[in-house]
């Protein structure tokens, strides 16, 4: 747990994130076409809203695959609100167990280079009409489902909201 009392992957891998993009908005706004790309995983599992700080049944695993799936839900949000108005906003996974200090700690020998993920992540970057997509390294895929659920993502959204001291309505 972080010192805010979030289960510190979706703090770090998903809330920070929320709150930055929300920061940044106004900013995005104003220097059109703005691009978004968000870094996620395939490594992805379902939030459940019950216990969205995994206070019961903890895994790492599984803590880490549902920040991942919260960060894809907020780049199609993103990718929804803003269609048409010139901020784009994409997703990827940039490639499974690269050579990061993370993959050689937890000791798995890397199966790519850092650099082919970079190298996938600037290639979002090139403006073109397209935006809430998905990609397996530089493939259009598809995220888990629960990214697709207009609804969950309006919960998480609500959540996030609040956890991130963004709700002023109350």
């Amino acid at each position: 747990m972080t010192k805010d009392g979030h289960e510190r992957h979706l703090g770090i891998n998903y809330l920070a994130h929320f709150l930055l993009t929300h920061l940044l908005l106004p900013r995005l706004g104003a220097r059109r076409p703005s691009r978004v790309v968000n870094v996620v995983s395939a490594a992805q599992d379902a939030l459940d809203f019950d216990d969205l700080m995994l206070e019961h049944g903890y895994n790492g695993y599984r803590a880490y695959g549902r920040s991942k799936v919260a960060q894809a839900m907020l780049t199609l949000d993103l990718a929804e609100e803003h269609a048409g108005a010139g901020i784009t906003a994409h997703c990827l996974h940039p490639g499974t167990h690269l050579d990061t200090t993370m993959v050689r700690r937890a000791g798995i020998s890397p199966a790519g280079s850092a650099d082919s993920g970079a190298e996938a992540v600037v290639a979002l970057t090139t403006p073109d009409d397209t935006t809430g997509g998905y990609f397996n390294v530089r493939r259009p895929s598809r995220a888990h489902p629960q990214v697709y659920d207009r609804e969950a993502r309006r919960t998480l959204r609500t959540v996030s909201l609040r956890l991130a001291g963004l709700d002023h309505s109350a």
